[in-house]
């Protein structure tokens, strides 16, 4: 299994070792616009694979020829939020961005391709344009809020994270929502936990709400979460697993990508069609109206 991951920053280079960790990749290339950094970092997790006793292939640098026919890439590649930044701002930004590093990537023409970018659903569709491959083409999407979110209410309900079936949907950013209408624990609607407040669900939801934003201001970053997040879906699609995950998929009704509970599976992301309750439809809605907005504002007229 050939991974290249575009963007050998922090989370680049973090998920690059927990792939290798966990035995995920038999090779490994790291792409990055500084070269040296890139190659700094393929030297130092080559160091690490007799620790790991892993035989590992690591290659970096700049030159996206050594991404050729890659099984799957991963573009983390982009500026990241500062504090005040609106989120449209960034998408502007970092289109330019993904439109370069997509330019140079058809070339090399990989099989799957995961976004990471932020703001990931709008980075997610540009690259599904450009790409032409909306199965195989899909983005993060709202995962890392999942995880977030379950191991919060894992707390609360004093239960196993694996026995929860909860997603956090829509927009990877402020209109995304919890999908409550049925969220259980081994097939128990949680509303029947006899500690069940729906309350506590809003309070741990917004927890997830300003998570990220608490961890950036303390560290100027998020990195081991969502390097976690990367490695669910890749660990997914390497193994075949065909968990469910809430990733953000091209959805051709409405022109956009969003996160809803989709199959990854070593043939990409499948979207599965869900019933939301009209509270839930209509937060996806707001999500979609402004996922579509950031598209309109940073890739018009394409």
């Amino acid at each position: 299994m050939k991974i290249s991951i575009i963007g050998a920053g922090r989370v680049g280079s973090t998920t690059a070792f927990m792939l290798m960790n966990e035995g995920l990749a038999d090779e490994i290339v790291l792409i990055d616009v500084e070269k040296e950094r890139a190659e700094g970092e393929a030297l130092d997790l080559l160091h690490s694979t007799a620790a790991m006793r892993r035989r590992v292939k690591v290659t970096g640098g700049d030159d996206y020829a050594l991404t050729k026919e890659s099984d799957l890439v991963i573009l983390t590649a982009g500026l990241p939020r500062k504090m005040g930044e609106t989120r449209l701002d960034l998408a502007k930004k970092n289109a330019e961005i993904v439109l370069s590093c997509l330019a140079k990537l058809k070339e090399q023409k990989p099989k799957g391709l995961l976004m990471v970018t932020n703001p990931v659903d709008s980075m997610t569709y540009i690259a599904v344009k450009e790409m032409g491959d909306a199965k195989k083409v899909f983005g993060l999407g709202t995962t890392l809020d999942s995880i977030r979110y379950k191991s919060l209410v894992a707390g609360a309900f004093k239960v196993s994270v694996d026995s929860l079936d909860l997603f956090i949907l829509g927009e990877h950013g402020d209109t995304m929502f919890p999908y409550l209408s049925h969220a259980s624990a081994d097939g128990i609607t949680l509303a029947k936990f006899p500690n069940y407040k729906s309350n506590k669900l809003t309070e741990l939801f917004d927890q997830v709400i300003t998570g990220g934003i608490e961890v950036i201001k303390r560290k100027g970053g998020t990195v081991f979460a969502p390097s976690l997040a990367i490695v669910a879906v890749v660990e997914s699609m390497v193994h075949d697993r065909r968990r469910v995950l809430p990733v953000s998929v091209y959805d051709p009704t409405k022109d956009v990508c969003v996160s809803v509970p989709s199959v990854v599976s070593k043939d990409g992301a499948t979207p599965i069609a869900i019933d939301l309750d009209e509270t839930e439809q209509t937060k996806m809605q707001a999500s979609i109206d402004v996922i579509r907005h950031t598209i309109e504002a940073c890739y018009p007229l394409r």
